[in-house]
């Protein structure tokens, strides 16, 4: 279920923000965090697992015009490749629905999840 993160859950994404792709120290993490919380066009999702009714991921988007960028996609490490893959298709789907009129793209680092979401939703 993806969740917007609120002024009152910091702790969680700035935990989940610190598992990206690139090591960060807190005070890179925070300025990630800050970043979105300064521009109503951004915004950070948290993905809560329903089978372990917690938090596993996090991404965070920007809104521009008709177009939803994904630009940050986070995941706690417990979760293997499969896990992360599937988690992906979920996060992806869902923000499909919420944004039903927006084109998705993601950031060179992640417009190849991007397609493959896309590809594997017209493959159904």
């Amino acid at each position: 279920m993806l969740i917007l993160m609120e002024q009152t859950q910091p702790k969680v994404a700035l935990g989940l923000l610190s598992y990206g792709e690139r090591t960060m120290n807190y005070l890179t993490v925070k300025r990630e965090f800050d970043w979105y919380q300064a521009q109503p066009d951004r915004m950070l999702y948290l993905w809560q697992d329903q089978q372990r009714q917690r938090s596993t991921a996090i991404v965070g988007i920007q809104h521009i015009f008709k177009v939803l960028v994904v630009r940050l996609l986070s995941f706690e490490p417990m979760l293997g490749h499969y896990e992360r893959e599937w988690t992906t298709i979920q996060i992806l789907d869902a923000l499909q629905q919420r944004y039903p009129a927006a084109m998705m793209m993601g950031t060179p680092a992640l417009q190849a999840r991007v397609t493959e979401w896309r590809e594997h939703k017209y493959d159904e």
